[in-house]
């Protein structure tokens, strides 16, 4: 007897993403998520607006736009809001740090992670895809 293969649809291949362990460092600031998702080729910065998905950004290598990974993020804001860190309430508590403590702790974020340095305007940094504002 022949065994039937069965193609993966889109939607399969953005549900397996959705609120899965592959989608870590969710975070939400506004109406903007990002997470880090782990990828078949790699792990992936992926970026949305709520609402905005075909405007979502993410670092891997498919030619499709918007990816999986952007729908995936985005749905799952939709059904688990609650897995993502709110970032608004971090900056509030900076409010109270001196200068010297929020440049020691910009310093610490570019370290852990350089392509931070794109916030400051710091292009070597960016991702291929990535639009300086």
């Amino acid at each position: 007897m022949a065994r039937k293969s069965r193609k993966r649809t889109g939607d399969d291949r953005v549900s397996e993403y959705v609120d899965s362990p592959m989608m870590t460092q969710r975070l939400q600031y506004g109406r903007e998520l990002t997470a880090r998702i782990q990828g078949n080729y790699g792990t992936y910065r992926t970026r949305v607006l709520v609402g905005r998905a075909s405007d979502g950004r993410c670092t891997c290598p498919s030619e499709v736009r918007p990816c999986k990974h952007v729908l995936a993020l985005e749905a799952t804001w939709q059904s688990h809001p609650d897995t993502f860190f709110e970032l608004e309430e971090v900056l509030e508590e900076l409010t109270d740090q001196s200068r010297a403590q929020l440049i020691e702790m910009i310093a610490q974020m570019a370290l852990a992670a350089p392509e931070s340095l794109v916030a400051c305007g710091v292009e070597e940094f960016a991702f291929d895809d990535e639009i300086i504002d």
